[in-house]
C-alpha cells in the first residue's frame, strides 16, 4: 500500500477518532480541557500508528511501482 493510499484512508479517520474523543472526555470535569486534548491526541496518535501498522502487514508487494518496472 502506497503512502497516499495509508493518507487517504487514516487522516479522516484520525479526525474523526480525536473529536470522538474530545467529547467523550467532557465529563471529566476535574481536568482541564488542556488535559483532555492533550489525552485525547495523544490516543488518536496512537491509534493511527497501530492503524498504519496494520495497514502495512497487509500490503503486498504488487502494490510498489518497482515491482511493476521489474516484471514488465
Amino acid at each position: 500500500m502506497t503512502t497516499e493510499k495509508i493518507n487517504q484512508i487514516t487522516r479522516p479517520i484520525g479526525l474523526v477518532l480525536c473529536l470522538i474523543l474530545l467529547v467523550s472526555l467532557r465529563h471529566f470535569t476535574e481536568w482541564s480541557w488542556l488535559l483532555r486534548a492533550g489525552v485525547a491526541v495523544g490516543a488518536t496518535i496512537a491509534a493511527m500508528l497501530v492503524l498504519i501498522f496494520i495497514l502495512g502487514c497487509f500490503s503486498t508487494e504488487e502494490d510498489t511501482p518497482e515491482t511493476h518496472e521489474a516484471t514488465s
